[in-house]
C-alpha cells in the first residue's frame, strides 16, 4: 500500500473492507508487511471481530515458528500476547512458544549490523519492569520449558553475565531443581559430563572460524575506536556513548570466549560418525502426520541450523524430543502428532 500518511492508510483499509467481500484474505495477507503496528491492531480487531478465528490463528502462528521473516511484526504480537491473555495464543503455552522463538530471534539477528536497533529494543522488552515478562512467562512454564529458555539464553551472546545470572535466578525461584543442578555442576561433576562434543559440518565449523576471526581483528579493534571517539566527548558519568560501547566490549569478550570453548570441544561430522538405526546427529528424518502432510528435518550442529529449511541445531528441543527414536515412532510438533517414516544418512 503505497500511501505515506498512517491515517490514509487506515481510511484506504476501511474503504477496502466495505468494497470487497473476501477483505479478511486481503488483511491477512498483509497483516505483517504492513510496517505500522496502528495499522496492525486495526486489520487485527477487524479479523477477530469477523469470527475469523481459525484462518487468524494460523496466520499468527507463522510469527513463532518463523519469526525471523518478519522481525518487526513477531515483536508486535509478542508484546500484545504477553499482556493480553484473550488473545491467539494468549494462554501459557501459546505464551511460551513466542518466548522460546523471541530467544530464538535475538540469537539470529544480533550478528547483523542492520539490525542494531532491533536487537536493542529486544533488550529493552526483556529487562523492563525487573524482567516482568521473563517471571510472568516463567510463573507457568514447565521445568524442560524452562530449560529451554535458559539455553537458548545463553546462545544470545548481546545478553550480557548480569541479564543471564538474573534469568536463572528467576527460574531457580519457579523450578529450585534448576539451582540443585547449578551447584552439583560447580562442584564438579563426572569427566564424561562434563566434556560436551559440539558436531558440525565442514562448513558449519568454517563458519564458526570465521566468526571468531571477525570478533577479534575486526569488531574488537572498531570497538577500541568506538571507547576512544566516546571518552572524549567529555564527563564519562553522563556519556551514554562511552557506556554502550564497554557493554559492546564486554559482549564481544563474552561471545569470543563462549565460540572459542565451543570450537576447542567441536567435532567435524563424517560419514563414518552417522547411524541411520535411530534418530541422532547426522540423520534426515522423514515423517508425516495423521493428515498425511509430509515434512523431513535435518539434524546436524548448532552452526550448521537454518529452521527456515528445516535444518535443525541437534541440541534443539524438536531435535533432542526426536532423539533415539526409530522408524514408526512418534513426536509432537506443534501439538501434532508425526511418525517417523524413514532415517537418512545426511552424506548420503
Amino acid at each position: 500500500m503505497k500511501i505515506d500518511i498512517v491515517a490514509f492508510k487506515k481510511r484506504a483499509l476501511m474503504e477496502i473492507k466495505e468494497a470487497i467481500p473476501g477483505w479478511q484474505g486481503v488483511f491477512l495477507n498483509i497483516l505483517f508487511p504492513i510496517g505500522q503496528n496502528t495499522l496492525r491492531d486495526y486489520l487485527l480487531g477487524e479479523l477477530l471481530n469477523a469470527k475469523n478465528g481459525d484462518e487468524t490463528k494460523k496466520k499468527l502462528q507463522e510469527l513463532w515458528t518463523h519469526p525471523s521473516k518478519y522481525p518487526d511484526a513477531f515483536l508486535w504480537y509478542f508484546q500484545k500476547v504477553m499482556v493480553t491473555p484473550a488473545l491467539p495464543f494468549g494462554d501459557a503455552e501459546g505464551r511460551n512458544r513466542f518466548f522460546e522463538s523471541f530467544l530464538i530471534l535475538l540469537s539470529d539477528i544480533e550478528h547483523n549490523p542492520e539490525e542494531k536497533e532491533l536487537v536493542k529494543k529486544m533488550h529493552g522488552i526483556l529487562s523492563g519492569g525487573r524482567y516482568a515478562i521473563v517471571r510472568d512467562v516463567m510463573q507457568k512454564a514447565s521445568l524442560e520449558d524452562v530449560k529451554e529458555f535458559l539455553l537458548l539464553s545463553t546462545k544470545c551472546h548481546s545478553l550480557a553475565d548480569h541479564d543471564i545470572k538474573i534469568l536463572y535466578s528467576l527460574a531457580e525461584v519457579v523450578h529450585p531443581s534448576i539451582g540443585k543442578e547449578r551447584k552439583k555442576t560447580r562442584a564438579g561433576a563426572a569427566p564424561e559430563e562434563e566434556e560436551e562434543i559440539y558436531w558440525t559440518t565442514q562448513e558449519g565449523y568454517q563458519k564458526l572460524q570465521q566468526r571468531i576471526q571477525q570478533i577479534a581483528t575486526v569488531e574488537t579493534v572498531e570497538n577500541a575506536k568506538e571507547i576512544e571517539v566516546a571518552r572524549g566527548h567529555g564527563d564519562l558519568r553522563e556519556n551514554s556513548e562511552f557506556k554502550f560501547a564497554l557493554e559492546k566490549r564486554d559482549r564481544l569478550q563474552a561471545e569470543l570466549k563462549f565460540l572459542s570453548d565451543q570450537l576447542a570441544h567441536a567435532r567435524i561430522l563424517t560419514k563414518e560418525d552417522v547411524s541411520t538405526d535411530e534418530v541422532n546427529v547426522g540423520v534426515i528424518v522423514d515423517c508425516a502426520n495423521g493428515k498425511g502432510h509430509k515434512v523431513s528435518y535435518t539434524l546436524l550442529g548448532p552452526w550448521d541450523a537454518d529452521p527456515d529449511r528445516n535444518i535443525l541445531s541437534f541440541q534443539s528441543k524438536l531435535a533432542q524430543a526426536m532423539k533415539g527414536l526409530g522408524i514408526g515412532d512418534k513426536f509432537q510438533v506443534q501439538g501434532e502428532s508425526y511418525t517417523i517414516q524413514g532415517i537418512r544418512s545426511y552424506f548420503d
